[in-house]
């Protein structure tokens, strides 16, 4: 292939070839390219929970070409680097009105070659997503190649339960579901936003700019868990972290297809309303504890039996009472399979033309039925199989050494 954009080029010298078409093939030192101007419309509802940098993609369907970017995530004038292809890399030389050249900034030439491109953005984490985008389909060139919007699979990494990308976030965790690894993330949506059929033309200026306008969404599902405390008033409760598993790990940004072939577990931590004072907080023999996750989707357990895999929350009570006269720190465990719950929710509806799932609402709220339990020495058992609901199953508690 090379060869014949080389052998064009030939051609063009030599004046076989007197104009260049619409899609620009040749890769000289000359090509035709143009500066874009990336701009992001941010609705005011994502004020406050947004990512600093976005990762660009571009590509032109007809002559397949790529390129990917990270540029900053502002309205207007967004600096950034072409991370691909890197042949075409070039820092950006900014001169003052004196035409003093000015310091390095950082941020390349934001340009692609001449074309009609279809451009997709989302937030970019590099802790949170792989760094390879896979933005062609599964048959690889032809879909591109048919004139419809290309495919960007974003994909999550993981991480094992002792990563410093994990402990210094949560601590020590006990994993006592290890069916899989973990991701991060539990707080950032992922957005995303796409424009097709925008025109790079071919023009006589060494630099023309093309605008590209986004307007970001969200392409994940913003799940929080509502779960019921009752302890003996001489505990008290100091902090809260659960996880939850079966969250896929790979989501088509274009189709919202979300592929659940692997998942995940995630840590995110959970909460009570303040209370008065110390003392109420020692004295309060019921509590209404919430936290809230940013998935993917949450896959439900092959059947209400299952102790290990995707579907299950755990949580860990970090908590202190008094034994002759010191204060003693525990940590409660204790688990659930939401099989029921998650039935019942519906957070995603299999698509069995495409072997893949779509997520049914954009926010759900998944209210634990029965009652965790927890008395000085330990969590005690809430709920049966028997009864049709979702029932916690009491775990370890561990004495902490201070």
């Amino acid at each position: 292939m090379k060869g014949w954009l080389k052998m064009l080029c030939v051609m063009v010298a030599a004046g076989g070839v007197t104009a260049c078409t619409e899609v620009e093939l040749c890769y000289s030192e000359h090509p035709h390219r143009s500066t874009l101007d990336f701009r992001f419309h941010w609705p005011e509802e994502y004020a406050g929970n947004r990512p600093d940098s976005m990762r660009v993609v571009a590509v032109r369907p007809i002559n397949l070409l790529r390129y990917e970017f990270v540029v900053s995530a502002e309205a207007e004038k967004n600096g950034g680097q072409l991370l691909f292809p890197d042949e075409e890399r070039q820092p950006l030389v900014e001169t003052a009105d004196d035409g003093t050249v000015l310091p390095p900034t950082g941020n390349d030439n934001l340009w692609v070659r001449s074309g009609d491109y279809n451009f997709a953005t989302f937030g970019w984490d590099a802790e949170l997503f792989e760094s390879d985008v896979n933005i062609l389909s599964d048959d690889g060139e032809t879909a591109a190649a048919d004139g419809t919007q290309t495919p960007v699979y974003l994909s999550y990494r993981h991480y094992s339960v002792d990563s410093p990308e994990l402990t210094a976030r949560y601590g020590t965790w006990k994993d006592y579901n290890a069916y899989s690894e973990y991701i991060l993330g539990g707080g950032m949506p992922i957005y995303y936003a796409n424009v097709e059929r925008v025109a790079v033309p071919v023009s006589r200026q060494e630099t023309p700019t093309v605008t590209v306008d986004f307007t970001p969404y969200t392409m994940t599902q913003k799940v929080s868990f509502v779960f019921h405390l009752e302890k003996t008033p001489d505990v008290m409760v100091d902090s809260l972290v659960a996880e939850i598993a079966g969250v896929p790990a790979v989501i088509d940004l274009t189709s919202g297809l979300v592929k659940a072939d692997t998942t995940y577990k995630m840590l995110f931590r959970a909460d009570y309303p303040a209370l008065p004072a110390q003392a109420d907080s020692l004295t309060a023999t019921t509590l209404q504890c919430e936290g809230t996750v940013n998935v993917t989707g949450v896959v439900r357990s092959y059947n209400e039996d299952m102790l290990t895999g995707p579907g299950i929350l755990q949580i860990a009570v970090y908590a202190r009472c008094e034994d002759n006269g010191r204060q003693v720190y525990k940590v409660f465990h204790a688990g659930i399979n939401l099989y029921n719950t998650l039935r019942q929710m519906e957070l995603l509806d299999y698509d069995k033309a495409t072997g893949c799932y779509r997520q049914t609402c954009r926010e759900a709220v998944i209210d634990v039925d029965a009652v965790l339990h927890i008395d000085r020495d330990k969590v005690t058992g809430s709920g049966s199989a028997s009864t049709g609901l979702d029932y916690w199953l009491p775990g370890e508690t561990i004495v902490v050494e201070v």
